[in-house]
């Protein structure tokens, strides 16, 4: 009978370059604690992006409400991850009230924005004074082209 001997391994064994190591971990962490999302400046305000690729514009508003009665209406805007949701401008003229919502982006050379789609609703509180037909325009920005865009709304005011 013929009799096996278990293989042997050799085990090669490299000394670890401790001092390259401690380095290359210290200026990574140096490198990462000193960016991301901190922007030198506050960032600029620009016109929200109210329609983004395909998705539908989303704007809420009433279909009728009071004379002389404050109501909401609201819209989102979409964003990555170096933009954060700013204001909203109204202006109402007569039975006309265009709302614009704003954003700030961070984004600019040496500041890293994370791959994400952020959604930012804005509200607005309007009020029409006279009774009749009126008109809520949302203006924004479509998205990627950056075309400043419209949505209408009629609401009734009694």
């Amino acid at each position: 009978m013929m009799r096996i001997e278990p293989m042997k391994r050799n085990v090669l064994r490299f000394p670890m370059p401790k001092a390259p190591l401690a380095a290359a971990l210290a200026l990574t962490l140096v490198a990462c604690a000193s960016t991301p999302n901190e922007a030198p400046q506050d960032g600029r305000r620009v016109l929200g992006v109210i329609g983004h690729h395909d998705d539908p514009v989303r704007v809420e508003a009433p279909a009728e409400v009071a004379r002389g009665t404050d109501f909401q209406v609201a819209v989102v805007t979409h964003g990555g991850g170096c933009v954060r949701e700013g204001d909203t401008e109204v202006e109402v003229d007569g039975l006309r009230a265009v709302v614009s919502p704003y954003d700030i982006d961070v984004s600019g050379p040496g500041v890293f924005c994370t791959l994400e789609l952020r959604m930012f609703r804005h509200t607005a509180t309007l009020r029409f004074d006279r009774p009749g037909t009126a008109t809520i325009v949302f203006r924004g920005r479509r998205a990627p082209e950056g075309d400043v865009i419209t949505i209408e709304r009629t609401v009734r005011v009694r």
